[in-house]
Parts: C-alpha cells; structure tokens; sequence
C-alpha cells in the first residue's frame, strides 16, 4: 500500500486524556481488544501492532450501529477503537462501565515510502518536466502564477 495509518495518540473516551503510543503500549501491554467496524480491521490491527501494542480484533461489519453489548469486555480489558467509532459509540448509555478503559486511536496518514521520484515518473509518462526544486527559489503562487491585477 502506498498510503500507512500510523497512530499519533491514545484518547482516554471518559477523560480525554491523551497519551502517546509507546505510552499507551508500556500501560496497556496485555489485555487489549480492539473494537473495529470497518472496512478493513487488518490494516486498524496493523496500525496498532507498528505502535507495539498487540491486541485482539473484534471485527463488526462497516457502519455497524452499535449498541452498548458490543463493548462488553472481559474484566480488566482495555478497549481500543478507532476515532470513527469512538464518535458513534460516545452517546450509548455506560451500561457495564464500559467508558472507564475505553480508548479511541488518533492516526496520520503518511506515504509508506517517498513519492517523489514516484510522482516525477508519472509526470515524465505525460510529457510534463518538473523543474530541480533542490535550485529552485522559494516563490508564491502569485509569482508563479503572475502577477494579478
């Protein structure tokens, strides 16, 4: 894949507190279940195990509308779950407590790899040089574009 989800933080859902993912793995390492109602939990089970946090996926359907069964765990389990199903689930009711060690993953998309020669071959495929930005002046989008009047 061209394109990585690499976790940023941890969210506590009650608290809000926010910790980093080496953080969040040294607290939480056993006991993980990760909840995930998307179109590819191996890529979510991905993004957490390059965080070093190894857990156990629940995969529910996408757009799943959750109910507060979903979210029953085993004692002591921490509960993961991305930041699109932490935005569905924060209005059930906290029936089983199930808030208290409940945390959602914020994730960056970044390229897996440098695109720029990538993008420099596709534009070559089109007949489009792109200039040596390693020489180029820094410039505005008007100056490039001319001036405006």
């Amino acid at each position: 894949s061209v394109m990585v989800a690499e976790a940023t933080a941890f969210v506590h859902m009650a608290t809000g507190e926010r910790l980093a993912p080496a953080a969040f793995a040294k607290r939480h390492a056993s006991g993980v279940l990760a909840l995930a109602a998307i179109g590819n939990p191996q890529r979510f089970q991905a993004t957490l195990a390059s965080a070093g946090i190894q857990a156990e996926v629940r995969a529910l359907p996408d757009h799943h509308l959750f109910r507060a069964k979903d979210l029953e765990v085993p004692s002591g389990a921490t509960l993961v779950v991305t930041e699109k199903d932490a935005e569905k689930i924060k209005w059930l009711p906290m029936a089983g407590d199930w808030q208290r060690n409940c945390w959602h993953v914020e994730i960056e998309m970044r390229f897996a790899a440098p695109v720029d020669a990538l993008l420099t071959q596709i534009f070559a495929a089109q007949g489009i040089a792109l200039p040596d930005m390693e020489d180029a002046e820094p410039h505005s989008v008007a100056q490039a574009n001319g001036p405006t009047t």
